[in-house]
């Protein structure tokens, strides 16, 4: 009997500290619709999260701790476009990429946009990349 107490008492704190991890964390989906051009380029979440190779008419889901985020979308011969976010746990958060291309210039801006304008682009992708940062 004093197992299954034991038992019990470990499978409640366990189930309680997966649900105060989901809840500590906030969710970031990038992604990028349909464009002609269709550059890749590297997403950059403070300096340690790498997207490469991000291109076009794909998302990627991440799921962050709480905290502010400088998001930085780049490739080699491009400008760097730059996106803080003060994430809240248990918010979802949209940003869509679009490609600017200029005469001597590229850049993927990241936008901010609303979550039911991000849910209704992003359910017409190809593909949607779930990943979890280390």
């Amino acid at each position: 009997m004093k197992i299954l107490n034991i038992l019990a008492v470990l499978v409640f704190y366990w189930i309680n500290d997966d649900l105060q991890t989901k809840t500590n964390t906030a969710t970031l989906i990038i992604y990028r619709t349909k464009e002609f051009w269709g550059t890749a380029y590297e997403v950059r979440i403070n300096e340690n999260i790498r997207v490469e190779n991000f291109r076009t008419n794909n998302a990627v889901e991440i799921e962050i701790p709480e905290g502010v985020y400088l998001i930085e979308s780049k490739k080699f011969d491009s400008k760097t476009s730059k996106l803080r976010i003060d994430a809240k746990a248990g918010n979802k958060y949209y940003i869509k990429g679009i490609e600017d291309n200029d005469f001597l210039l590229q850049a993927l801006h990241l936008r901010l946009v609303d979550e039911n304008k991000g849910i209704t682009e992003t359910q017409k992708l190809r593909k949607i990349q779930k990943t979890v940062p280390k």
